[in-house]
């Protein structure tokens, strides 16, 4: 029988093994370009960058392929790198991808019977975020989510989910910073809607809790804060297609 995955073992998101200038040019062009400050097709030149970011062109360069690996940027096979715009039907579509893993990982992790020890402390860790920023809390709620899928003792699932894991933690950190909430609420807010779904792995409802990461994704305010148009995920929408 296969076991929860130690959040030890698993490698740190690369973090380590990129220099902290190229990691600031990815947070930074990633940021914008999720959040619509760059638009679809927006020409992406290195020179400029490098200016603007007071890097010099090597870390630009790594930034871009880094990118381009998370579906965020277009390289030509000319080297011309351009914006690929992060509209709501990409997040639609990042969403329900993850929607699935997640759901997958906390069945498989149910039925396997494994420990819930670490996303016990992700939520311990959320709940005494009490004041922390935007950009932390977000960090804590993947720590959280990260736990979730380790848990399903999966390795393939977990690096599925990591693939997504840096434009999902970027897509939170723009919600929470358009929330306009203070901190102290945004915390509250975070914590009241991963409380449902401790109480659902401790319950073993593995329906009840595909139902509440729904509900969760749902919520997303970055969705609801570009487009109030767009209408909120449906269970059709989130299983159509996958």
């Amino acid at each position: 029988m296969s076991e929860r995955i130690g959040l030890a073992s698993l490698p740190s998101d690369g973090k380590l093994s990129r220099s902290a200038h190229s990691l600031r040019v990815v947070h930074a062009l990633r940021e914008a370009i999720v959040s619509g400050a760059m638009a679809d097709g927006a020409p992406l030149v290195e020179t400029a960058i490098a200016r603007t970011l007071g890097v010099s062109r090597g870390p630009v360069r790594t930034a871009l392929h880094e990118l381009h690996a998370q579906g965020l940027v277009e390289i030509t096979p000319t080297g011309r790198s351009s914006v690929v715009g992060f509209d709501h039907e990409r997040l639609l579509d990042l969403l329900a991808v993850r929607w699935q893993l997640e759901s997958q990982a906390v069945r498989w992790g149910l039925e396997r019977r494994h420990s819930l020890e670490d996303v016990i402390a992700a939520f311990a860790a959320l709940e005494a975020a009490d004041g922390a920023s935007g950009e932390e809390l977000a960090e804590l709620d993947m720590v959280f989510h990260r736990a979730l899928v380790a848990f399903s003792g999966s390795r393939a699932l977990m690096s599925a989910w990591s693939a997504l894991a840096p434009v999902v933690t970027t897509v939170l950190v723009v919600a929470n910073r358009r929330t306009q909430l203070s901190a102290h609420q945004l915390n509250m807010l975070v914590r009241d809607m991963h409380t449902p779904l401790v109480d659902g792995l401790l319950a073993g409802n593995a329906d009840e809790l595909a139902r509440l990461l729904q509900r969760q994704f749902e919520n997303t305010d970055y969705l609801r804060q570009v487009r109030p148009d767009v209408p909120t995920l449906t269970p059709r929408s989130l299983t159509s297609g996958l």
